[in-house]
C-alpha cells in the first residue's frame, strides 16, 4: 500500500516528493534495528583528586596578632570526585601544633560545610568530613572548593617567643 501511495505522489508532484517518500520509506525500514541496539555501556572513569590553595602568596607568612586568630581563612581544599560519596581527612606533620624549633602552639581548624566546628588535626590522620551521597559539585569540571579555617586562641598564645610558626598539613580524599 506505501508503495503504491508513493508512485501516485510521484506522478503529481514530481521529483520533491519521490525524495520526502523515500526518506520516510528509508527511515521505516531502519527503526526495527536501531531499537535491536540501545544498549550502549560507557564507562565513567573514576575522579578522585584533591587540592589546596593557600590564602597567602608563596613565601608570605600570615601574621598572628596578639589577639589570636579565630576563624581565619588559610586557604581552600578543592574536591574533585564522581563517586557515590567520599571521606575528606588531614594529617599534620607536627601533631596538630604550629612549631617555631622546639615551641609548640595548638591551633584548630575547620572546613566550610565538612567540619563546621574548629577541630585540632593530630598527627595521625583526622576525619575532617564526610560527604554520603553523590555530590553534584565535586563531580562537575572545577570541582567543590571547602574553606579552610584556622583558630589560634591567646591563652595557648600566652608566653610564647615572636617569631615564624608553622605546620605542614596533607589532605587526603578517599571515594566510597
Amino acid at each position: 500500500m506505501l508503495s503504491t501511495t508513493l508512485r501516485r505522489l510521484v506522478s503529481i508532484s514530481g521529483r520533491t516528493i519521490l525524495a520526502i517518500g523515500l526518506t520516510s520509506a528509508t527511515v521505516l525500514a531502519l527503526a526495527p534495528s536501531a531499537k535491536a541496539a540501545d544498549n550502549v555501556f560507557l564507562d565513567n572513569a573514576e575522579v578522585e583528586e584533591i587540592s589546596f590553595t593557600s590564602t597567602a602568596t608563596t613565601g608570605s607568612k600570615l601574621p598572628l596578632p596578639a589577639t589570636g586568630l579565630s576563624e581565619v581563612s588559610i586557604g581552600k581544599i578543592t574536591v574533585k570526585s564522581n563517586g557515590p560519596g567520599y571521606d575528606v581527612s588531614a594529617t599534620s606533620a607536627s601533631g596538630g601544633k604550629l612549631m617555631q624549633s622546639a615551641i609548640e602552639l595548638p591551633y584548630t581548624l575547620s572546613v566550610e560545610t565538612l567540619l563546621a566546628v574548629a577541630k585540632p588535626i593530630g598527627s595521625t590522620t583526622t576525619a575532617i568530613g564526610s560527604i554520603s551521597s553523590f555530590d553534584a559539585l565535586a563531580a562537575a569540571t572545577a570541582g567543590r572548593d571547602f574553606d579552610v579555617k584556622i583558630t589560634v586562641t591567646v591563652a595557648d598564645m600566652s608566653g610564647k617567643p615572636v617569631g615564624v610558626y608553622s605546620d605542614l598539613l596533607t589532605f587526603t580524599l578517599a571515594n566510597k
